[in-house]
């Protein structure tokens, strides 16, 4: 799966090239994977739409915004070069900066999870899953009310 938009913008400058250089690609040995053009352009977008919502590119966290959590402590040998905000054993979430908990991340993850000990069990899997759960089951429904409206068009 690209689920970041690293990967996904490779993908969708393939697909870009295959639908702008349709007609020049036809004479090529290429001409028999043309009808699939449209699929990784589309494959690339939707993939740099996930990438963004995850702040993933090539696999690595990047801040667009400001962080809500202090990340102003420097890591050092003594500490194991273990963000200390973010080791705890016994919590489940970061610590957000001083002056409240009313920040939110604009748009996508706080890239800040990616430092935490418990990030895969707490936010990334759990929220991906949640997630890909929610538009399976909506994509999965809109095929199925289609099938039924076509039926019922076609009078079959």
């Amino acid at each position: 799966m690209f689920g970041d938009y690293g990967h996904g913008s490779l993908l969708l400058f393939m697909g870009f090239c295959m639908v702008m250089f349709n007609e020049q690609l036809k004479k090529t040995a290429v001409k028999d994977a043309l009808f699939l053009r449209y699929l990784f352009f589309m494959m690339g977008f939707f993939s740099c739409y996930n990438g963004l919502l995850y702040n993933e590119w090539f696999a690595i966290p990047y801040p667009w915004f400001k962080s809500c959590y202090d990340t102003s402590k420097i890591p050092t040998a003594k500490t194991g070069y273990v963000f200390p905000y973010v080791d705890f054993p016994t919590e489940t979430t970061l610590v957000p900066e001083a002056g409240g908990t009313e920040c939110v991340y604009p748009f996508g993850m706080d890239p800040t999870w990616f430092l935490s000990s418990n990030d895969i069990l707490v936010v990334q899997d759990s929220m991906k899953m949640k997630i890909s759960v929610i538009i399976g089951v909506m994509h999965m429904s809109m095929g199925i009310v289609t099938k039924g409206l076509n039926t019922l068009y076609f009078g079959q």
